[in-house]
């Protein structure tokens, strides 16, 4: 069973998950962890038909695909085109160099001519050079040209002609006057089949320099033809553009227009939580303070009643038994009342933050063995064997809050001694990990695996029908486990139901005289 605690908290948590689920169903955001919401202003849902869709941008989208592929077009025709102007530029150049190739052939034949007539050296050194350029500007134009059938007429016929014609001119320079005619003869029959053969090239190339010409006027007129066409598609695209953005622009800001009454809504809901949360926190300061106050001034008179039922119990041997009896039992409840003042109080000043620890050397041992006496009687009452083990590493003293560790072994102790009804109970002590580790092993009711992670809580108990039976308020565990952590240690149990429980905790405890770092 858990006590509620914070209430004005919850109040106020639960107002800003109101304000959250009912943005979420208004925007049309719910999700699964949002409950049902009734009455819920829906405005976001009833303007959805009137929300921007794709059908809104159809018309824009296909007047795009057109000019899309009308400019894919437009660049290949352009592509096309620049490859049309280069193959014209190349045919020309072609040509050019070809009948460069023709009037080195002339100048060659008259060199060689001369050299003849005249014997005259310098003659015959032009023929060379010119031999040498006819060579050099017929390979050139045999590896420039790009047309395959332009490219095997040169290498087919241009070559041998030219072979030819410089092996008749070269035999012309030192022909016998016998043989002279017969040389000029083949001379001039290779040099005419050379500068056919040239010809033929040109004539070849003539078609071709027709051909891309055709190609080019072409592609020209197609270019301003698909320009007009882009001109239309684009003019067609700004006015469906113009449209379909005046409508979304119109329901856009009717969206605008609803998240800014969202937003308002939203910022008077937070400021409320704000302020809701603030107040609650002010009511849970001031009740914190005033369970300290109370605590406090309960604990003056109960200390009274406390001696006096002492006194009764132990100082008055003239009672007879049923007054020593009830003697006894006042003494009981006054102190059971002291503990839960106590514990009220140590957690008044756990939520402040006020609790601070006082180190000093103390032997462990020793306390280990008080705790243990002042449970034997309560151990006995109920039969249980109460035992104590502490492990040889430990120091004989220790550095720590002595009274934060009786406080928290006592809270054990006594969990384990209100839920045991018959077997053991183990207090145990060893060193681990250069830490303190107390145990309390009980063979009582146990727990189970999904209370396990509820037994530190404030105010809670695993069991109603357990609490009813035992009493009890529900923090002393809840008290030990901040203070287990306020001296750097842990607190934890393992239990099965059933089985017994151990509750264990560790803390730092240098051993007494030791010098740290």
């Amino acid at each position: 069973m858990m006590k509620k605690e914070n209430c004005d908290e919850h109040k106020a948590f639960r107002g800003v998950l109101h304000q959250f689920c009912t943005l979420c169903h208004a925007t049309g955001d719910k999700t699964d962890t949002c409950p049902p919401m009734q009455n819920t202003p829906t405005k976001m849902s009833q303007t959805s038909d009137s929300a921007v869709s794709l059908k809104d941008f159809a018309g824009l989208f296909f007047a795009l695909t057109a000019i899309a592929s009308v400019a894919v077009l437009l660049f290949s025709l352009l592509g096309r085109q620049e490859d049309a102007d280069l193959g014209i530029g190349h045919t020309r150049a072609l040509y050019r160099e070809s009948q460069e190739l023709l009037i080195s052939s002339a100048q060659a034949n008259t060199n060689i001519r001369n050299y003849i007539m005249t014997k005259d050296a310098r003659y015959l050194s032009s023929y060379n050079q010119s031999k040498v350029a006819l060579q050099d500007e017929t390979d050139a134009l045999i590896t420039s040209t790009n047309s395959k059938e332009i490219q095997a007429l040169l290498k087919r016929k241009l070559a041998p002609a030219l072979k030819a014609f410089v092996e008749t001119s070269d035999a012309l320079v030192s022909a016998h006057p016998n043989t002279l005619q017969t040389n000029l003869l083949h001379q001039e029959i290779a040099g005419a089949t050379f500068n056919s053969t040239i010809q033929s090239v040109q004539r070849e190339q003539s078609k071709i320099l027709r051909h891309r010409n055709d190609n080019a006027l072409q592609i020209t007129d197609n270019l301003a033809m698909l320009r007009v066409i882009i001109l239309l598609v684009a003019f067609i695209a700004i006015l469906i553009s113009i449209i379909t953005l005046r409508a979304v622009m119109k329901k856009d800001r009717e969206k605008i227009r609803f998240l800014e009454e969202a937003v308002a809504r939203t910022q008077l809901a937070e400021k409320a939580a704000y302020d809701a949360l603030a107040e609650a926190r002010r009511s849970n300061e001031l009740k914190t303070q005033f369970m300290s106050n109370i605590s406090h001034e309960i604990r003056t008179p109960m200390t009274g009643i406390l001696g006096v039922a002492d006194l009764l119990c132990n100082a008055n041997p003239k009672l007879d038994e049923p007054n020593q009896s009830y003697a006894h039992l006042l003494f009981e409840s006054a102190q059971q009342l002291l503990n839960v003042l106590n514990d009220l109080l140590n957690f008044s000043l756990l939520q402040k933050g006020n609790l601070a620890l006082h180190t000093k050397p103390f032997a462990i041992r020793k306390t280990i063995e008080e705790l243990k006496e002042s449970a034997r009687a309560q151990a006995e009452e109920k039969h249980l064997t109460l035992e104590t083990k502490v492990a040889d590493a430990v120091p004989e003293s220790i550095t720590a809050d002595e009274e934060r560790v009786r406080q928290v072994i006592a809270a054990m102790l006594a969990n384990s001694l209100k839920f045991t009804s018959s077997g053991s109970i183990e207090l145990s002590v060893e060193l681990k990990d250069e830490q303190i580790k107390i145990s309390v092993k009980d063979s009582g009711i146990g727990i189970a695996d999904e209370d396990l992670d509820k037994i530190f809580l404030p105010f809670v108990q695993v069991n109603g029908g357990i609490r009813r039976t035992h009493g009890g308020s529900g923090l002393s565990l809840c008290i030990a486990k901040h203070l287990a952590e306020l001296m750097h240690g842990q607190i934890g149990v393992e239990s099965k139901s059933g089985q017994g429980s151990i509750f264990w905790f560790t803390f730092a405890g240098a051993e007494a005289g030791a010098s740290h770092d």
